[in-house]
């Protein structure tokens, strides 16, 4: 009979496996080891790779258990073990599988079962020249120390560098904190292998080396991003709109309005009276004037009272001049956020390429 268990550890197919925790992801893996070692491979040409030192601990030890049972089973109590992943049961299959623990211990090198750290440090070793390591090299259990470090110069190296400094400004304004903008920078360190990956390989998966990362990031994030259709709204600080605003703001004060337009119109007067010449202090006043504080248009609706006193030339003037000083300010700030949505990118991408230099420079 076949089953999930018979296919997943079939010793000659390659399978993966997607499994919440807790499972049974483990008993598989030493399932299919079992299954690999009863077909024939040798204890040393097995090699599983995990997270942690426990885990990798709790695998050697059930596996060891798992063929120490085996060895004392009868032959009744081990072929109803071996049936749930085995088809064609015999004697010479039952007596294979009792001698598999004491083929594991006694093997010259036993089923490799490690962590990623540790087989990646045995090939390392094994290779000191293509690796440019020295040999007498420590695999650190604490990195806590050194990203402490790698801050404390990227501080430092901001305090001479004056680009660095305000891409740090930048990040520090965006975070509200020194502590906020750490967090936000240690997250591509903990990432660098990956982001790195994605620099270096092209579309058909051929490696290419694509410097700086910051900048091969932004210019991919710009692709990536929908640009907001690009509106000429200067017509917002010239004198006709200054002409349709003293209007709007007339009609505005009729006594049939409610508080809210006159409260309009006071403002309007007085962004009419103030000598602004530079475009950002406009637009901010200007926003608070037509916008909310949720970037969405005020209610502007007219009361039937005030629309009978108003003539039909002058209902429509007021409904259409605020639908478009709402429309093109909206714009403005779709086209602000974007630009921001990127700057703030950018110096992520700049003092975490800066940062992750420094980090692997003191680490090796």
């Amino acid at each position: 009979m076949t089953t999930h268990l018979h296919i997943s550890t079939h010793p000659q197919k390659n399978i993966n496996v997607f499994a919440s925790a807790g499972s049974g992801k483990t008993y598989l893996l030493i399932t299919r080891i079992c299954r690999l070692l009863i077909h024939g491979a040798d204890p040393q040409q097995i090699l599983a790779i995990t997270f942690t030192r426990k885990s990798a601990a709790e695998m050697k030890q059930r596996l060891l258990e798992r063929l120490a049972s085996w060895a004392l089973m009868d032959d009744a109590e081990l072929h109803e073990e071996l049936k749930h992943f085995e088809d064609n049961i015999d004697q010479k299959l039952l007596n294979k599988a009792r001698r598999l623990y004491e083929q594991c211990l006694f093997s010259d090198q036993a089923v490799r079962i490690s962590t990623f750290h540790s087989f990646c440090e045995d090939i390392i070793r094994s290779f000191p020249l293509e690796s440019q390591l020295p040999n007498a090299f420590e695999l650190t259990e604490h990195t806590q120390p050194i990203l402490q470090q790698a801050w404390n110069h990227l501080l430092q190296q901001s305090e001479r560098d004056h680009t660095l400094a305000e891409v740090m400004q930048t990040l520090y304004l965006a975070c509200n904190s020194p502590n906020a903008t750490r967090s936000a920078l240690m997250c591509l360190i903990e990432q660098r292998n990956a982001w790195r990956a994605m620099c270096e390989t092209n579309d058909d998966n051929s490696t290419a080396r694509k410097a700086p990362y910051a900048e091969f990031c932004y210019q991919r994030l710009i692709d990536q991003l929908n640009q907001p259709p690009e509106t000429n709204n200067n017509w917002l600080y010239e004198s006709p709109a200054d002409a349709s605003l003293k209007k709007m703001m007339l009609l505005l004060m009729n006594k049939d309005s409610t508080k809210t337009h006159k409260k309009m119109a006071a403002e309007i007067t007085q962004y009419l009276d103030q000598p602004l010449t530079d475009h950002q202090q406009k637009f901010s006043t200007l926003k608070k004037i037509f916008l909310t504080q949720e970037d969405q248009p005020r209610d502007f609706k007219i009361s039937k009272k005030w629309q009978q006193s108003l003539s039909e030339q002058d209902y429509d003037f007021l409904n259409n001049t605020h639908a478009q000083f709402s429309t093109a300010l909206l714009d403005i700030v779709d086209q602000n956020k974007h630009q921001s949505l990127l700057d703030l990118n950018q110096a992520w991408f700049k003092a975490g390429e800066v940062l992750i230099n420094i980090y692997q420079t003191i680490k090796y």
